[in-house]
């Protein structure tokens, strides 16, 4: 009888246990955790963050990314400054593998890693090229890795590719396009960037046309890519007024043909965006602001060479939103991909670069060919 009143109880500790720990992850109550781990990259020391459920890799340089597997997967509690029990609890489930960048990202940091200025953070490939510098700009939900096929596509051409990170979730751009135009425009005063060409998709798109608006001397050429600014499929936003990640997947596969695209990764970014009702709250006034400002009577006015790459099977911007900026913009030049959604960067990089370098060729030329002449 003793024993088993002993293994009864022994039982029910665990149960127990278990039952915190299930309470504290899904109301994410644990408290953040920072701890230092050697990467596979040469060396170098990442950090982890972890706010309840998601796991942070902070490379030395600054740039926090989600990890892209559960957080059961990292050995990582040992860093919790939570009661003993409840972190041996959690040391059991833990597996012993250490975390690592995704080598997309691993690539860029490595490649071209984020310099500061303030109020701003960046990728230049080439600041000391003195060329006409490309401007990547992400969409609403996007991030600048998701720009990285492009940047070693035209870095390996000799351009210059900036590539700013625009909080737009933060206090910075104040919730409005406007907001978003006016850091845009900062951050190009501050690196000095004049005669750009802009490349834009989704709300990139839309941040480009509008400061081509405003400063049509500043800007030689446009790339725009599933292009907001016109009409667009409300996605994100719907998004972010659920907090439950198979709605969130189920939601962020329509930005793309091949669902394969959308990632763990992606969906713990944009579940931990939900759940903070602060930025969350930003991202909705903006995405509003988008839908208000469009640019059906201001489009007649932008006279540079402007370049639309379409997927054909866009389901947030369709293809008639396409024809519609063709047939608006002066001195624009539509093309489709087959079987490609909203980002054709992420889905077909291939053929987007190469559109993408035949455009620069016939508009800003060859890099050696800008830098004879700037000389």
């Amino acid at each position: 009888m003793p024993y088993r009143f002993f293994f009864l109880c022994r039982f029910l500790r665990r149960r127990f246990l278990r039952l915190c720990v299930a309470i504290l992850w899904r109301l994410r109550f644990l408290p953040q955790g920072i701890g230092t781990i050697p990467s596979n990259n040469d060396g170098v020391q990442l950090q982890t963050r972890h706010t309840g459920c998601v796991v942070y890799l902070v490379h030395a340089n600054g740039l926090e990314v989600p990890t892209d597997a559960s957080i059961s997967r990292y050995r990582v509690f040992e860093y919790l400054p939570c009661c003993r029990i409840l972190r041996h609890a959690l040391l059991r489930n833990a597996g012993t593998s250490p975390c690592s960048l995704t080598s997309a990202l691993r690539d860029m940091i490595d490649t071209h890693p984020i310099r500061e200025i303030p109020g701003h953070r960046y990728f230049d490939t080439s600041p000391d090229l003195d060329t006409t510098p490309v401007v990547l700009l992400h969409g609403l939900l996007g991030v600048a890795m998701e720009w990285n096929p492009t940047i070693e596509a035209l870095a390996a051409e000799r351009y210059r590719v900036v590539v700013p990170l625009i909080p737009v979730d933060s206090q910075e751009c104040r919730s409005n396009l406007s907001g978003v135009v006016d850091y845009v425009r900062s951050f190009a005063e501050e690196l000095e960037l004049s005669k750009m060409l802009l490349v834009g998709n989704s709300l990139g798109g839309q941040i480009a046309l509008w400061y081509c608006l405003r400063y049509p001397e500043e800007v030689v050429a446009l790339v725009l890519s599933g292009s907001s600014g016109l009409f667009e499929v409300e996605v994100g936003t719907i998004t972010l007024r659920r907090r439950d990640r198979n709605f969130i997947r189920e939601r962020a596969a329509r930005t793309f043909y091949d669902p394969v695209h959308v990632t763990d990764e992606l969906v713990e970014r944009i579940y931990e965006l939900a759940n903070d009702r602060a930025r969350a709250l930003r991202i909705l006034r903006l995405a509003r602001s988008s839908l208000t400002e469009v640019l059906n009577d201001e489009l007649r006015h932008v006279h540079i060479p402007t370049q639309l790459i379409w997927g054909r099977n866009d389901q947030i911007t369709p293809p008639e939103v396409a024809s519609t900026f063709e047939r608006l913009l002066p001195y624009s030049e539509l093309h489709f991909i087959d079987k490609c959604g909203h980002a054709p960067m992420m889905e077909r990089p291939e053929t987007f670069n190469r559109l993408v370098l035949d455009f620069l060729g016939r508009t800003i030329g060859a890099p050696v060919e800008c830098a004879e002449s700037a000389v």
